[in-house]
Parts: C-alpha cells; sequence; structure tokens
C-alpha cells in the first residue's frame, strides 16, 4: 500500500473546503439576516402593539377621567342645589316667624284681641267657644266646624298668598 500524500490530499480537497467554507459563511449570513428581519419585525409588531395598548388605555383614562369628572360635577351640582333650596327654605320661614312675630304684637294691642273673638263667632256663630292659640290669636270651634285666627296661622297663610313674589327674597 501506498502511503496518502496528505500534502497533496490537502490542496487537491482546498477547493473544495474553501467552497463549503464559503457556502457555511454564506448560509451563516442569510440566517443572521433571516433573525435580523424576523427579530426586527417582531420588535416592528410588539411596539405597534405597545402603541394600541397605549392608545387604548389613553382613552380609557380619558373616558374615567369624564365620566368621574362629570360624577363629581353632578354631585356637586346636586348639593349646590340642596343648599339654595335650604337656604330658600330658611328665608321663607324666617319670614313666617318675623311675619307672626308682628301679628302676635299686633293682636295683643288693648282691644284686638276682643274684636278678633267678635270675629270669630260672628263667622261660627254666637255659641262658639273661642280660645287664645298658642303664640297669640284666637281660635274657635262650632260643632265640626274650626277657625283658626292665631297669629302663626295668619302670617303662614299671608306668606303662602304671595305665592311667587316670595322667590323675590332670593332672586337677583
Amino acid at each position: 500500500m501506498t502511503g496518502l500524500d496528505t500534502a497533496a490530499a490537502g490542496t487537491a480537497l482546498a477547493p473544495l473546503r474553501a467552497a463549503l467554507l464559503a457556502r457555511a459563511v454564506a448560509g451563516a449570513a442569510r440566517e443572521a439576516a433571516d433573525a435580523d428581519h424576523e427579530a426586527a419585525e417582531l420588535i416592528s409588531r410588539a411596539r405597534a402593539r405597545a402603541t394600541e395598548i397605549e392608545e387604548t388605555a389613553r382613552a380609557a383614562g380619558l373616558a374615567d377621567a369624564r365620566s368621574l369628572t362629570r360624577n363629581q360635577h353632578n354631585r356637586a351640582r346636586r348639593r349646590a342645589r340642596a343648599l339654595e333650596l335650604a337656604t330658600q327654605r330658611e328665608i321663607y320661614d324666617e319670614l313666617r316667624r318675623t311675619v307672626a312675630g308682628e301679628l302676635a304684637r299686633l293682636m295683643a294691642e288693648p282691644g284686638r284681641r276682643d274684636r278678633l273673638a267678635e270675629r270669630v263667632r260672628a263667622i261660627l256663630g254666637p255659641g262658639a267657644t273661642v280660645v287664645d292659640a298658642p303664640g297669640g290669636g284666637p281660635a274657635g270651634l262650632a260643632g265640626d266646624r274650626r277657625i283658626d285666627l292665631s297669629a302663626r296661622t295668619v302670617a303662614g297663610q299671608a306668606v303662602d298668598e304671595l305665592g311667587d313674589e316670595v322667590r323675590q327674597l332670593w332672586t337677583p
């Protein structure tokens, strides 16, 4: 057997080795380019999805903020209206108390109580029972008929009869 000339075999195989190496390098370069392209696509899709999520979250946040603001505004408006109505009620009640106080003072003048009691009897008849009502003024009862000329009742009716004119007390 003859011995293998390794130097001659190496020289003969050099072009094949170079071709295989070139093919391997080209294949590796293609694989690297494909991986780079795939990575770029993944990054692009991830960025697009992140932008979509961010926009959705921003829109949801804005919607939540609008809803919260609307709810807070509605609550504030209701509280303001309740305060306005409570203030109007205080003014109205104070007007009734003031008018009732003035009527009680007038009804306490000499002779006025007797004239009012006579008025009650004239309305209900001579058999009417007339008593002094709490807060001043007479009240009368005859059978199932009753009349109340107390300062509180007359003041309340007088203020009620003012109707919408009372609103001028709290409207500019």
